[in-house]
């Protein structure tokens, strides 16, 4: 498996995938959609990237009925020539947030989504786990979208902060062996050029959470 940065039609750089992480409740057989994210993990960082998306969002963020205004951005294939979009959104979360809140699929498991406001925007295939950033946080992973009566669509994201201790036990482990080997190579280092003032600082083990890389 191999991950592109950005676009597969105009980029062509890309990592191999050393490990994935699905989520335990995910079953694709099943009516009820709940799990629906995964990390993986790649080989190493993509270059001249200097910074990394944190997740953040809670359901706090909705009370009394709030909507956030949210980017969200899609890779699915438009045509030949195009593909993937960044789009500003309007974003609610609640028990009626979605308009299928009553369908098998969510009425027991809206706490896991955040959904947009109806409009005639459509997802493509690949557009699933594309990220939605609220408040310059990724808040939500693109899972799937409900066709409404009148042509409107209204695309439903996983809500990461619900997933946030399954994600947390995965990174934070790798995390805290990361900033050990960082600091033994940092001290080894000053001992052998106790004159040179430039280290070297390693690179950072990445994380991609369905299609947003994480860096940890």
């Amino acid at each position: 498996m191999q991950v592109y940065q950005g676009s597969r039609i105009k980029s062509h750089d890309s990592r191999n995938v050393v490990k994935l992480y699905v989520h335990e409740s995910y079953n694709h057989t099943s009516e009820v959609i709940i799990g629906d994210l995964s990390i993986l993990k790649i080989e190493k960082p993509f270059s001249h990237i200097e910074e990394y998306i944190r997740i953040g969002g809670s359901p706090i963020d909705f009370a009394n009925n709030k909507y956030l205004k949210c980017i969200v951005i899609g890779f699915g294939i438009i045509n030949a020539e195009h593909e993937g979009f960044i789009k500003q959104i309007m974003v609610k979360h609640g028990r009626k947030a979605c308009e299928g809140y009553d369908s098998v699929q969510i009425i027991d498991t809206w706490q896991q989504y955040l959904c947009e406001v109806p409009n005639k925007h459509k997802t493509y295939e690949g557009d699933s786990g594309g990220p939605m950033i609220c408040n310059n946080l990724q808040y939500g992973v693109c899972s799937f979208s409900i066709n409404i009566n009148g042509g409107d669509m209204q695309t439903v994201y996983v809500f990461i902060d619900y997933y946030r201790k399954w994600v947390n036990d995965i990174i934070e482990p790798v995390q805290g062996t990361s900033i050990s080997a960082k600091r033994k190579r940092l001290k080894k280092n000053k001992i052998n050029q106790k004159n040179d003032a430039k280290l070297i600082i390693p690179y950072y083990t990445l994380y991609i959470i369905s299609g947003i890389l994480w860096c940890v």
